[in-house]
């Protein structure tokens, strides 16, 4: 039965749409360096990013230097709990915001809807941009392994050239650039690996961009499988 006072035929009230009623959370920009960037509206061109502020300013700044993963899971979460507080002004660093052509000038403004539609132009502007990660993360991959090889073949070299005179000891008593020449290709070596280390680690975490979180990210938003492909 409807509650007390209720009229007729009333049922329980239904929860609020989406679009009625309730807020989203703002939509984010995510940087490698963890800076947190809200947007109206953004997309990728010419291997740049370009956004629109929610008051209106435009951004603009390189493609790599967005963390596409992190903005995507931002992009999942938008509709989903309460709004977090509002992310802290960031600081331009390598951002530009176009029109602020010098201190104390008003940016350039453009207007947009407030939630634009994701259309197949953005969904393969952020597969190519994705695709372009694994390419240079692969290559990448491919110059520090043979770079490494090359320390490692320099510190062998070298450690024979002390052996041969002597050893550790003797080479520290009269062959002092032996020594120094060691110990420069050891730490050749180990700058080598670790460089490799993160190398993969990138690489890695663009291949899990590409063929994990875009793919999901499109899928809830409707995107057709076909927009990701090249």
């Amino acid at each position: 039965m409807p509650p007390e006072g209720a009229p007729a035929g009333s049922g329980p009230a239904a929860p609020p749409s989406a679009g009625r009623g309730t807020a989203q959370r703002p939509r984010l920009l995510v940087l490698e360096d963890g800076r947190r960037i809200p947007v109206r509206s953004w997309g990728l061109s010419s291997g740049r990013v370009r956004g629109v502020a929610p008051d209106g300013a435009r951004i603009e700044f390189p493609s790599s230097e967005l963390d596409l993963a992190a903005t995507l899971e931002a992009e999942l979460l938008r509709t989903a709990g309460p709004i977090p507080a509002s992310p802290a002004e960031p600081e331009p660093g390598g951002i530009t915001f176009l029109g602020w052509e010098e201190a104390g000038t008003a940016p350039a403004r453009t207007q947009v809807p407030e939630d634009p539609p994701r259309d197949e132009g953005f969904w393969r502007a952020l597969a190519e941009e994705a695709r372009r990660r694994v390419t240079d993360g692969e290559a990448g991959v491919m110059r520090l392994e043979k770079e490494l090889a090359d320390a490692r073949r320099l510190t062998a070299q070298t450690s024979l050239d002390v052996a041969s005179h002597g050893g550790a000891r003797e080479v520290a008593l009269w062959h002092p650039e032996l020594r120094e020449a060691l110990e420069k290709a050891r730490q050749e070596e180990q700058a080598k690996t670790r460089e490799l280390a993160d190398a993969r680690a990138r690489l890695e975490k663009a291949r899990r961009e590409l063929e994990q979180d875009l793919p999901e990210a499109a899928r809830r938003a409707g995107a057709l499988p076909g927009w990701l492909r090249p």
